[in-house]
Formats: C-alpha cells, sequence, structure tokens
C-alpha cells in the first residue's frame, strides 16, 4: 500500500527537510500575506517497504533545516493506528514534530534525537 505524507510548515522561517538523505523542496513560512495559511509539501509514502531516499518507509531519519540549526530525527517509525493508505501529515514545530491523520493526532510529540 501508498499514500503520500504531507510535511507542514509551522516554523517561524522556512526550513528545509531532507528525508532519508534526500533533501526536499524548501518550505517557505506563512505570512500575513498569505493569512498565515502554512507551506506544505507531499512525498511518497511506503509504510510496508524499507525507506528509500525522499521516500517515507518503515523506519525514517529526517532532518530539519532552518535558520542554520538543524533537528535530527532518527528512527522515526509509522505511528499507531495510522491508515497506510491515507495521506499521513507530519507538523514540523521549532522543537519537534507531531502527526495526525483523519484531523486527530497521532501518537505523543517526537522530539530530535
Amino acid at each position: 500500500m501508498s499514500s503520500t505524507i504531507r510535511f507542514v510548515n509551522w516554523m517561524p522561517e522556512s526550513v528545509t527537510p531532507v528525508l532519508n538523505q534526500s533533501m526536499l523542496s524548501d518550505l517557505k513560512t506563512s505570512t500575513a500575506a498569505h493569512s498565515y495559511f502554512p507551506y506544505s509539501m507531499s512525498v511518497p509514502r511506503q509504510p510496508d517497504q524499507p525507506p528509500s531516499a525522499g521516500v517515507w518507509g518503515n523506519t525514517n531519519n529526517l532532518v530539519v533545516k532552518s535558520g542554520g540549526k538543524s533537528q535530527i530525527y532518527n528512527n522515526l517509525t509509522e505511528p499507531e493506528n495510522s491508515a497506510p493508505n491515507q495521506e499521513l501529515i507530519l507538523w514540523v514545530f521549532p522543537d519537534f514534530v507531531i502527526f495526525s491523520q483523519f484531523e486527530k493526532q497521532l501518537g505523543e510529540k517526537v522530539f530530535p534525537g
């Protein structure tokens, strides 16, 4: 099964995600001109497969680069109770990330490390 994972930028500055050693496009920060609607992007998601460059797999490494700093999230896995054939959302905040699906948070905050 496959779907997508959407990265949503809730940081005060632009971010550059690196998923499984593949640098993705920059995600701009939201602005008043756009009613603070967050920027996002989707990438392929194959939760039943080993990860590959730029594709979300069963265990992933994510680096979030922003403002000259990098937050490293090693061994990110699919959240419990996620539906593999529906889009998964990863909210990127300044000090952590959160997964959601079907307008419901999946699991707790995930901190770098």
